[in-house]
């Protein structure tokens, strides 16, 4: 059965079986097709050194809503799995719950 825990502090250092983070997709006037999140972006600096978004983005990432990219984290974060799920353009709070959706349901089992 899956269970979510919500927690406080580093993303990067949550310990879990996932660490589901979120982007948007490509905004006009931003380069490259995808856009990290607020939360995604720290743990991009803490984790990734920056390389979050090239990382998604040459594992196909479009940013296109309710896409999920997952990868191991080869112990750049405590979870061992890294997902992350697309709002597409939009921002409300409906394209973040589908997008939150989207990331668990392509979890589900991992």
């Amino acid at each position: 059965m899956t269970t979510i825990k919500l927690t406080g502090g580093s993303a990067a250092t949550t310990k879990g079986d996932a660490l589901l983070l979120g982007m948007h997709g490509g905004y006009p006037g931003t380069k490259g097709a995808i856009t990290l999140t607020p939360g995604a972006s720290a743990v991009d600096k803490a984790a990734f050194k920056g390389k979050l978004r090239a990382t998604l983005t040459s594992l196909g990432a479009t940013g296109k809503e309710a896409e999920v990219i997952k990868f191991p984290s080869l112990g750049a974060t405590a979870a061992p799995l890294v997902a992350v799920a697309s709002a597409g353009r939009m921002t409300g709070p409906e394209q973040l719950r589908r997008a939150i959706g989207a990331g668990i349901r392509a979890l589900a089992g991992s």
